[in-house]
């Protein structure tokens, strides 16, 4: 019992293990993407040629609103997208909580029925042991009174043969 249950703690350990790996992972895989991303578009988007193109002729230079969180720009969709995956993150962290939790509460529920059929199996064990020395304590009345009833048929065939020896004498 204490070895299933503790052979069930490994595999839950090593499951946990492998998600946690998988989740480090895909976190690591979500920066290195983020991060490429974030790369490209500095790239083509913050060219200067493109700011000079774009100059008025009174010299006015339009303003960059590629960063400004309310006009949606790309700092705020990084952050979007950073958010994002925190919060699909965070939520395959409470599904995989939640599921260790149903796994253990399944454990214990298992844990529990075994310990009830463990002690079924103990008190009838104890009764099958009762029950054995009760009828080798019957079997060994039944001998003794067998090995009288022996003695006394000898006892019946003795007399019987001297009855007849004297018969036979007297005849």
């Amino acid at each position: 019992m204490r070895q299933y249950a503790e052979s069930l703690v490994q595999t839950l350990r090593h499951r946990l293990a492998n998600i946690v790996k998988g989740l480090q992972e895909v976190s690591e895989l979500r920066m290195r993407i983020l991060q490429e991303q974030e790369n490209r578009r500095n790239k083509f988007s913050f060219a200067p040629s493109v700011a000079a193109a774009t100059a008025a002729p009174n010299g006015y230079t339009p303003v960059n609103n590629s960063d400004d969180p309310e006009l949606g720009g790309t700092s705020a969709m990084i952050r979007e997208n950073y958010q994002t995956s925190r919060l699909s993150s965070v939520q395959g962290i409470q599904r995989t909580i939640a599921e260790l939790g149903q796994v253990f509460s399944k454990m214990a529920t298992t844990i529990q029925q075994q310990e009830e059929m463990v002690s079924r199996i103990d008190s009838d064990i104890d009764t099958a042991d009762m029950n054995i020395k009760e009828g080798t304590n019957q079997l060994m009345i039944y001998y003794n009174s067998m090995s009288s009833n022996r003695r006394l048929i000898l006892k019946f065939f003795a007399i019987l043969i001297l009855f007849a020896f004297i018969m036979a004498l007297t005849a």
